[in-house]
């Protein structure tokens, strides 16, 4: 889960103010990482996140089945 609970990143930016790439300054600048790579997005995940939940269907026709944790 470590890998998936962290910052994406994007492209990477400038600090110069001439480069199409500049991620400007002041409170208007674009978050970066240390790399100055752009940071667009943090995703979290939880456990049960790693599995895809098991059909209704599947829980009616087979009563030994039992949901998977946080889907119940």
């Amino acid at each position: 889960m470590q890998e998936l609970n962290r910052t994406f990143t994007g492209v990477k930016l400038s600090n110069d103010p001439t480069a199409p790439n500049f991620r400007s300054s002041g409170s208007t600048a674009a978050p970066v990482d240390e790399n100055i790579y752009y940071q667009f997005e943090t995703r979290t995940w939880s456990a049960h996140n790693r599995y895809f939940p098991i059909p209704q269907k599947e829980l009616n026709i087979n009563k030994n089945l039992k949901p998977q944790e946080g889907y119940n």
